[in-house]
């Protein structure tokens, strides 16, 4: 018999007919375990109090719930290495719980890190029938932000939402995909490699929905709650009147987010929504620079600009002086500043952090990942054998400590690669780099002055043999 735990029992009965987050919450609520859910709903006569759901949909509750269906949801989950978490676990996303309609379980391919609290996330969402105007501006945001301390979350869709993330990867951002069918099917087809490279890129593929669910029309307004839930921000950069970009602008109106809207050509029908918005108070976006100063974001890394050091201009004449002197004087004080400069730089906060490098997380986490596939089968093997004995609850609580492990590690690794720790490093080239940049400018500035001295010496030379 295969192992369930509660994990596997939530995603059992959001794969129930016609069963949504809400039944699932209030289900376990009145039952007070997913243990006793599941084996509840397997009979018509215990859904009997709940005289919203018509009989025709209890019957059809009963006969879905089977223990195959958990049989392949689990199969599926070690496919295609899911995480999986729930509204009863301490690791679930908290800003989820105060949406409307609040998920009951998510289902994760990639860096779940990303959905940290203290992350920022936008979501860019758009037409799927965009206009060349709209697909340029969805990459040029994607792009620009990707650069940032911020994560783009779209529903992955045709559209703007591809380009959008597109544009994100070519600026190595990180990105999530809030997806409306099983995370076991790619939707839309022909995004198959863009999902691969989010999920290659640290990027996050979620879903509410298990395995096996296929893509439908009333999902993807659902998933779009979850889009909006997730961010401080939703970007609306093309949607016509009835675009369920629009559906999402609302629900994030609603659960207090900001909702930003990208000037529309008036002519372009395709963009009858954003001139909606305007229209209702939207914040008219000039700019990715708009997004950055909204929610003071700094750059991920550092990126080298051009700094040309302008020549000291002497123009005073101060007579005859000892070039040799200058010289010596000048290039022993510069080393002295930039001695200074490596002294501080070495002994500096950032130094003594020894921080680890993302390869060795990262084979710390494929080591949990190996002993997290062991305790299972152990799990398994002694459920089969004698049932849920104290041993059982031994190698539960084991996989329970290593999967708080890899989420730890999963998270050191995501402040590595989003360089949280450049705040230290800022401090330490503040308090460093102005002696280097000190040292450099005495020793050039010596040099000019010596040049410009020696130039002067020679000027004179040949105006007194002229006069000679």
């Amino acid at each position: 018999m295969t192992r369930y735990d509660d994990n596997i029992y939530i995603a059992g009965l959001q794969s129930l007919y016609n069963v949504g987050a809400t039944h699932v919450r209030r289900f376990i609520e009145d039952f007070e375990s997913p243990y006793d859910v599941g084996k509840a709903v397997k009979k018509v006569e215990n859904l009997k109090p709940y005289t919203h759901i018509s009989t025709a949909n209890k019957r059809a509750i009963a006969s879905s719930a089977k223990d195959e269906k958990l049989d392949y949801i689990i199969h599926k989950i070690d496919e295609y290495k899911m995480d999986v978490t729930t509204f009863l676990d301490k690791d679930f996303p908290s800003i989820l719980n105060h949406i409307y309609n609040p998920p009951a379980i998510l289902f994760m391919r990639g860096n779940r890190a990303l959905l940290d609290k203290r992350l920022n996330r936008i979501a860019l969402v758009g037409a799927r029938r965009c206009s060349l105007y709209g697909r340029n501006v969805a990459r040029m945001l994607g792009k620009e932000l990707g650069k940032y301390s911020t994560i783009i979350v779209s529903g992955g869709a045709r559209g703007i939402d591809t380009h959008g993330h597109e544009g994100l990867l070519a600026s190595q951002g990180y990105g999530i995909v809030v997806m409306g069918c099983g995370l076991d099917i790619v939707y839309p087809r022909e995004n198959t490699k863009l999902f691969d490279r989010i999920l290659q890129n640290n990027g996050l593929l979620v879903s509410e929905y298990p395995p096996g669910t296929p893509p439908s029309a009333k999902h993807f307004p659902a998933r779009n709650r979850i889009i909006s839930g997730l961010c401080r921000g939703v970007i609306v950069v093309e949607a016509k009147s009835s675009s369920g970009s629009l559906i999402t602008a609302d629900m994030a109106v609603s659960e207090g987010r900001d909702v930003f809207v990208v000037p529309c050509n008036l002519l372009d029908h395709t963009a009858d929504g954003n001139k909606f918005l305007m229209r209702n108070g939207a914040y008219v976006l000039t700019g990715h620079e708009d997004i950055v100063e909204q929610y003071h974001l700094t750059l991920r890394e550092y990126f080298s600009s051009e700094q040309k050091l302008l020549p000291t201009k002497n123009n005073e004449n101060k007579g005859r002086v000892n070039r040799t002197i200058i010289v010596v004087c000048g290039v022993l004080l510069g080393v002295v500043l930039m001695a200074f400069g490596i002294y501080r730089n070495v002994n500096s906060e950032y130094s003594k952090l020894n921080l680890p490098t993302a390869e060795k997380i990262q084979s710390e986490i494929n080591a949990v990942y190996q002993d997290l596939d062991a305790d299972r089968k152990s799990l398994l093997n002694e459920y089969e054998k004698n049932g849920k004995t104290t041993e059982y609850d031994a190698i539960n609580r084991r996989i329970q400590e290593k999967e708080s492990e890899r989420a730890n590690l999963e998270e050191r690794l995501l402040r590595i690669n989003n360089h949280e720790y450049d705040e230290v490093k800022k401090d330490t080239i503040n308090k460093s780099v102005p002696f280097f940049i000190g040292g450099i400018v005495v020793i050039l500035a010596t040099l000019i002055i010596s040049g410009v001295l020696f130039s002067l010496q020679q000027g004179r030379k040949k105006i007194n043999k002229k006069v000679l």
